[in-house]
């Protein structure tokens, strides 16, 4: 007696069908990129260039490629975004000696924070983690386990700030 089998599982018709349909959608999107390529391409070309031939020229005269002040500020959004709970607790989080915050009010700020800023937060649970480390660098206190929150109760957070 084998233990090994030489049948294949059998596709559903529904499994067939969707196989079918990605196959379909794939050829349609090639053909699409073709034509769009016949109609488009000596434009997408000459629009390369000339973006080239004007990196070439910052280059030469100003050692780098120079940007609008529009695209600095978009770069710096998304370097800023990339490290935000480093930048939430540098400028929301404030010394405040005989203050303390929990780690949750400072999550749910942290969120509100992003959500101001059109930025993706990272999940809740790392944030959490990420915090002991930031606020012991950057504000010089550690995690506490025995903060008091609004009703009274210890729960987790840090001692000798504020948001």
């Amino acid at each position: 007696m084998s233990l090994t089998s030489t049948t294949r599982p059998t596709r559903t018709a529904f499994e067939r069908k969707c196989t079918r349909l990605a196959s379909l959608h794939e050829r349609l999107a090639a053909r699409r990129a073709v034509q769009l390529l016949k109609d488009e391409g000596p434009g997408i070309l000459r629009w390369a260039l000339e973006g080239l031939r004007m990196a070439l020229g910052d280059d030469r005269e100003h050692g780098d490629i120079v940007l609008t002040p529009d695209q600095e500020n978009r770069i710096e959004g998304l370097l800023a975004e990339s490290e935000s709970l480093k930048v939430f607790v540098e400028t929301e989080v404030k010394p405040a000696p005989g203050e303390s915050a929990t780690t949750e009010s400072l999550v749910r700020a942290y969120f509100d924070f992003c959500d101001g800023r059109g930025w993706t937060p990272i999940p809740a649970t790392q944030a959490e983690r990420d915090l002991t480390e930031l606020m012991m660098r950057i504000h010089g206190v550690a995690k506490a386990h025995n903060v008091k929150n609004s009703d009274g109760k210890a729960v987790r957070g840090f001692r000798g700030v504020t948001i």
